[in-house]
């Protein structure tokens, strides 16, 4: 799921507890809630990563991007 490449698509950057650089990408984050917490569609993306989980890393994330209501439907799975 996270990549230590930089991605070319919307992220938010973290660091894991080793301390090295780990992107999430919207489209990986969206793909997570659509997979593993359904019933967190369309809700804000916080409730989405407290799902996933993924609040304390996104917490401590940087991203240039504007940041979505949710995940699942900011970049939907046939979206390129």
């Amino acid at each position: 799921m996270p990549s230590f490449e930089f991605p070319s698509e919307p992220y938010f950057v973290t660091y894991n507890h080793e301390g090295l650089r780990v992107y999430y990408t919207f489209r990986e984050v969206g793909d997570l809630v659509r997979s593993r917490a359904p019933e967190t569609m369309g809700k804000h993306i916080f409730v989405q990563l407290d799902a996933l989980g993924l609040r304390e890393a996104f917490d401590r994330a940087d991203t240039p991007y504007s940041l979505p209501y949710t995940f699942a439907e900011a970049i939907g799975e046939n979206n390129a």
